[in-house]
């Protein structure tokens, strides 16, 4: 695969970029668009972003410097289209158990504007003053869009640690699975559906009122969240993906020594493109075979009966199962 080569915490992944819903191989151009960051020493998360209706895209290269700092490099592009894209970079500290506290990158009503189909690009060193800089986010849009901002974020791997564990077997993590299974039950019998398009309240539970973006992977977040898996609300993502390359606990692929549990994410990657896969939350298990409770399914939460993970896709055979993330 030929284009640059990504750092994730420490292990290094060759000519990959990370996008909404999986990967795909990470050109020259892209590598030198996402500038002197790719030369860093220290641990690099690039990033590829589109807004919902797919006509811009934000490719942004966050390095690592501290507890406090980071590079951040960015580059907001309109790619069809006549209206204009925006980009909003926002540094955020947890603040322990108190209210997070945010800062923004840019001063101009806290965004990056194109003009019309153009392109704008920048970067620097950044300490955007916050006692602790666990995360930082990167929102990218088209005004005057129906479908709002999409989202994602990424912790900082120098106060957050990469290291991964292996799944713990159902035996010793039953009683948190029961509470996983539960919650998503709950959810289905209440009949959630999204308001508006793409708007729904597991959404906003990890980002700021009135936020609307594809929601089956904040569904499987918000679900682990209040079921109790540490760590859920700080790692969710609207990547699907990331389920398989940003949470602490290691990836089961199809097929691989660990089967499904009680309380997994399975997730789907798309065949050709690589994006816009898909997760649900296992609640019955059976081998391979499972039953799931989808979150943005027809635009409400719905449950799947028996399916043989090793065999099943959907959107007209475009979604393959590529394995489960187990929440301990």
């Amino acid at each position: 695969m030929g284009g640059g080569t990504v750092r994730r915490g420490f292990a290094w992944v060759s000519g990959l970029v990370l996008i909404v819903g999986g990967t795909v191989p990470l050109s020259a151009s892209a590598t030198q668009n996402l500038g002197a960051a790719a030369e860093s020493p220290y641990s690099i998360e690039k990033m590829v972003h589109y807004s919902c209706d797919r006509t811009a895209r934000a490719s942004v290269a966050v390095s690592w410097h501290s507890a406090t700092e980071a590079r951040v490099n960015w580059k907001i592009e309109k790619k069809s289209g006549g209206r204009k894209a925006a980009l909003k970079i926002v540094g955020i500290d947890y603040n322990g158990s108190k209210k997070a506290v945010k800062r923004y990158m840019f001063a101009d009503d806290h965004k990056i504007v194109t003009s019309g189909s153009g392109s704008r690009s920048g970067g620097r060193l950044w300490a955007p003053g916050l006692g602790q800089l666990d995360e930082i986010e990167v929102w990218v849009w088209t005004l005057g869009s129906t479908c709002g901002p999409n989202v994602i974020k990424r912790l900082n791997d120098t106060v957050h640690t990469a290291k991964r564990t292996d799944p713990k077997p159902y035996s010793k993590s039953s009683a948190l699975r029961k509470k996983i299974k539960k919650v998503a039950l709950a959810q289905y019998h209440g009949g959630n559906h999204e308001s508006g398009e793409n708007c729904s309240k597991y959404v906003n539970a990890f980002y700021e009122p009135n936020i609307c973006q594809a929601w089956c992977s904040d569904f499987a977040w918000w679900v682990w969240m209040k079921a109790g898996v540490p760590g859920a609300k700080m790692y969710n993502s609207s990547y699907t993906n990331d389920f398989r390359d940003e949470w602490r606990v290691r990836f089961k692929p199809i097929g691989g020594k660990y089967k499904p549990a009680v309380g997994d994410v399975m997730v789907q990657k798309h065949r050709t493109n690589g994006i816009n896969g898909h997760v649900g939350v296992v609640i019955a298990v059976d081998g391979w075979k499972v039953k799931v409770v989808h979150g943005n399914w027809s635009d409400a939460v719905q449950f799947q009966g028996w399916t043989d993970s090793r065999k099943y896709t959907s959107d007209h055979g475009a979604k393959k199962v590529i394995g489960f993330a187990s929440p301990a």
